[in-house]
Formats: C-alpha cells, sequence, structure tokens
C-alpha cells in the first residue's frame, strides 16, 4: 500500500489526537511484526508537525503488559509524545505509567494495519466523537440510576448517584494523558452494580455459536437457572 493512502489517518493522529507542537520530541514505537510503511507514514506526519521523531524497534512482545526493554522504557519517559505502534498493549506496563509521571503523552496503535489505517473508525471525524462522548458523560454524570438493554437480552443496572463519569474521548493534548487510562495518581472510581446481571454472550476463542440461555453474575449462593445445564453442554 502506498504510504500517502495512510496520511490522513497519521495527521489526524498527529494533529489531532495528539495535537503535536513543533519542537515536542516524539517517540514511537515498533517492533519487528509491524508493517514499516505505517511507522514511515507516523514519522512522516510527526516532522511535518514539527516534531522531533526518535523511531525504537524491539522484538515484538509475547502478550500485552509486558514490559519493554529497558531502553525503550527510558526514552518513553524522556519523550514529551509516545505513540505506541506494537504488536502488543503496553498500556499496563511500568514504562508507561512512568512516562506519564513525567509528563508523556501516550497514544496507543497497537496491531495496527496497514487496512485498519485507510477504512474503519480510524477515519471518523474525531472531534465529532469527542462532542458525542462528552455529551454522554454528562448524561451519565447527571443520572442517579443507569440501566442498559439490549435486544439480544441484556438488562444491566447500576447506581451512578455521585460518580463523575469520564468522557474517553481519544484525544491525549495535555501532559500525562493516556487514551481510556486514568493516571496512576487518579484511580478509576468504583460503580456499585445490580446483583443480578443476565446477558447473552457470544464465545469464539472456545466454541462458535450463542448459548441457549443467558447466564451472568449472581450474588453469593445464588445460581443461574441455566448455568448447570450450560455448563454440561459445554464441557
Amino acid at each position: 500500500m502506498e504510504i500517502t493512502r495512510m496520511a490522513f489517518a497519521a495527521n489526524m493522529l498527529v494533529n489531532q489526537v495528539l495535537g503535536l507542537k513543533r519542537g515536542e520530541t516524539v517517540l514511537i514505537v515498533t517492533d519487528t511484526d509491524r508493517p514499516r510503511k505505517i511507522t514511515q507514514a507516523l514519522a512522516y506526519s510527526a516532522i511535518s508537525a514539527g516534531g522531533e521523531v526518535v523511531v525504537m524497534t524491539m522484538e515484538p512482545q509475547q502478550i500485552g503488559g509486558q514490559e519493554p526493554p529497558a531502553p525503550v522504557a527510558a526514552a518513553m519517559a524522556a519523550a514529551q509524545v509516545v505513540i505506541n505502534q506494537s504488536t502488543q498493549s503496553l498500556t499496563h506496563t511500568e514504562a508507561v505509567r512512568e512516562a506519564i509521571k513525567h509528563g508523556a503523552r501516550v497514544a496507543n496503535l497497537r496491531n495496527v494495519t496497514e487496512e485498519m489505517m485507510v477504512t474503519g473508525g480510524i477515519t471518523a471525524d474525531y472531534h465529532q466523537v469527542k462532542k458525542v462522548t462528552e455529551n454522554l458523560a454528562r448524561l451519565l454524570t447527571e443520572a442517579d440510576v443507569i440501566r442498559m438493554t439490549t435486544p439480544e437480552g441484556t438488562d444491566f443496572t447500576m447506581r451512578a448517584m455521585d460518580r463523575k463519569a469520564i468522557a474517553q474521548s481519544g484525544f491525549v493534548t495535555r501532559p500525562g494523558e493516556f487514551p481510556g487510562c486514568r493516571t496512576a495518581r487518579r484511580p478509576w472510581p468504583r460503580w456499585k452494580a445490580s446483583p443480578r446481571v443476565w446477558w447473552s454472550l457470544r464465545i469464539s476463542r472456545i466454541r462458535s455459536g450463542r448459548l441457549r440461555n443467558p447466564f451472568g453474575w449472581r450474588s453469593p449462593g445464588e445460581e443461574s437457572p441455566a448455568s448447570r445445564a450450560e455448563s454440561r453442554r459445554w464441557s
């Protein structure tokens, strides 16, 4: 695929999501399994915006959350902007937490393919997404009870009184921000859910197909009416 086709997504990430400023240091973390053209597109966009770009390539991590090599972690803590373009997520690592503590803005593009750079969600109007997300967060904050239902049978109720919803719009324009996560010093608030939650679910990694009866979380001592039958059927 031509790099020029990925220019829109790369420029959107650099200029809108990250709000890169001239003279800021940018670290792109990638690995030997990721497409070089995506790395180049990101680097070209960051350089065009005036960033001082460094690319570090490591071996692919075995699982998400595995700590990157020490030189990569040190570079993350020293950079003002970090773009993770590696195969696995670095979200739950000390390297990311240290980078955030030092004021880095971290964007996560893990396991992104060339096709994903030109189609799908990455082509959305992210300013509009931000507006919708913040409006939903406001409604959730103002609510005392939240109930979510779906045609498939989901019926989930939680009490939200005195809880502030967090608008995860994906933007990381302020020092120490990471899309979809809180910093180590600001943990997630605790929400109280109803003790009875039942939903339908598709199991893809074990065996494909929809369960005949829903199952879900139960309060201590309570058993789903279908849990024993479903356990036998899927064993």
